[in-house]
């Protein structure tokens, strides 16, 4: 278990070495998001994700205690960060990635200097070339280790930072397996615990839904086959799941034409390179459940930030879904035209 100091401890080390990413009031989802909307765009961060925030503060610890074994990552914008974690801090680097991997994903983990070893798609597949790999005496960085945890729950001391008083009302975000959730909820509860934390999940990589509805840990029969990638985790960490099952955020489950509608928006109206993975907290927000949740949680004015949380996609790859997602774009689908809702005078930029 990880608590706020961890996360703050984190903040300090991490503070000179990562991006400040910036805030930008969503003017052109005002009529789609149903009120003001404030987006972080984490998927400016070093890397391309919030990922690098949680892998360079677990390679940082490793050195300051004086580990610089060779670090083992698992696919990824996860396995992204690791290895240019481990190239910022010198160690090297081996990242297991599934066959079926993104090729740009697996392309950028080269030219950073790691190792890259191919397993099946299943998760025994993977865990079975992991642990081949852990007898070598490599150390490995799971999204699910505490101090990767606690570097992605700087996220939110940033965003706290950069807000100011009065703080979010909902912050909405991806679930995978779980571990940028419990980050946020730990400073959550410390600094902020009325604010509400949403989160998107892909209907086809639904366990952390069904574990809150079921009151224990589900894990999925095999990997999810959702265009959000680097959602496909069967469970959630073993670490997360505490702490989600105590918090118990909202999760809104989105199909896979929602989500490639949200990238749509991101691309077009936000001029931020979304991947799909990145996109699914905004593809919740724009559904009307979750308008429903965003309007009910204040009984005054509501702020509502949505993170976008990695930007590692391949244009190519997406460009034949985007047909659909425009024609819906242009008949007035996602979301009908809405009077805007006033945001509260921050220091963000505009886009």
């Amino acid at each position: 278990m990880i608590g706020f100091s961890d996360v703050t401890v984190a903040a300090t080390r991490l503070r000179e070495r990562i991006r400040t990413t910036p805030l930008f009031e969503a003017g052109m989802l005002e009529g789609i998001a149903d009120r003001g909307l404030i987006v972080k765009a984490e998927c400016l961060q070093r890397s391309g994700s919030f990922k690098y925030r949680g892998a360079l503060n677990a390679v940082l610890a490793g050195v300051l205690r004086n580990d610089k074994r060779e670090v083992l990552a698992v696919a990824g914008n996860h396995a992204i960060a690791v290895a240019l974690a481990a190239r910022e801090c010198g160690v090297r680097a081996t990242v297991v990635m599934p066959k079926d991997g993104r090729p740009l994903k697996r392309s950028a983990v080269e030219s950073l200097g790691a190792t890259v070893v191919t397993s099946e798609v299943g998760q025994a597949d993977r865990e079975e070339v992991v642990s081949d790999l852990l007898k070598r005496g490599m150390r490995l960085i799971s999204p699910d280790d505490p101090d990767v945890m606690a570097g992605a729950g700087t996220l939110m001391t940033e965003l706290f930072e950069q807000v100011g008083t009065p703080l979010p009302s909902v912050v909405v975000v991806p679930i995978g397996m779980g571990g940028l959730v419990a980050g946020l909820t730990i400073v959550a509860r410390e600094l902020a615990p009325t604010m509400s934390i949403m989160c998107g999940e892909p209907a086809l990589a639904d366990d952390a839904y069904r574990s809150l509805r079921h009151g224990r840990r589900v894990t999925l029969d095999e990997t999810p086959t959702t265009i959000a990638d680097g959602l496909r985790a069967v469970h959630l960490g073993d670490r997360a799941w505490p702490i989600i099952a105590e918090s118990m955020p909202r999760i809104v489950r989105v199909t896979e034409e929602e989500i490639v509608n949200a990238v749509w928006l991101c691309w077009t109206r936000l001029k931020l390179l979304v991947e799909p993975s990145g996109a699914v907290g905004l593809a919740a927000l724009i559904t009307d459940e979750g308008r429903a949740v965003t309007s009910r949680t204040a009984e005054h004015e509501t702020r509502v930030v949505c993170l976008l949380t990695g930007g590692n996609t391949d244009p190519v790859e997406l460009a034949p879904l985007f047909g659909a997602a425009r024609a819906r774009d242009l008949a007035g689908a996602p979301g009908e035209q809405r009077s805007p809702t006033r945001v509260p005078s921050i220091t963000i930029e505009r886009r």
